[in-house]
């Protein structure tokens, strides 16, 4: 997946991260140059506990909607997704980078991610 993210900002972030005892940086076996980032724990039990809100939070306000507002705001959704990895296919493609993959359907874990991104996004005010 493409996020397109500042390299300052994530680093700072990562190290953030694992100052608090939430993610593990390891030197990846296919280069040494680079590094793998896995969950602690304690990441996996944070991750856990933003999921099971977050989760809670989408189902509380979709039960608010109809179930024809339900489906039309995932049309939208839709929409904005299918927009969204146009764009990504075409920056990958004139970077010559492999095009990212859009899986439809609710992906254990995705809310919790999402809701990480934004979170880390806002932070700066």
């Amino acid at each position: 997946m493409l996020l397109r993210l500042d390299k300052s900002n994530t680093s700072r972030q990562i190290a953030r991260l694992e100052s608090s005892g939430f993610v593990e940086r390891r030197v990846s076996d296919g280069d040494a140059r680079s590094s793998e980032l896995y969950l602690t724990v304690a990441g996996k039990q944070l991750r856990q506990k933003i999921d099971r809100f977050a989760s809670s939070q989408v189902s509380s306000a979709l039960q608010r909607l109809s179930h024809s507002d339900q489906k039309e705001l995932m049309r939208v959704l839709g929409l904005y997704a299918e927009s969204l990895g146009q764009d990504n296919v075409a920056d990958t493609a004139t970077k010559g980078l492999c095009a990212p993959s859009i899986t439809e359907g609710y992906q254990p874990g995705c809310i919790g991610d999402v809701t990480s991104l934004h979170a880390v996004g806002n932070e700066g005010g």
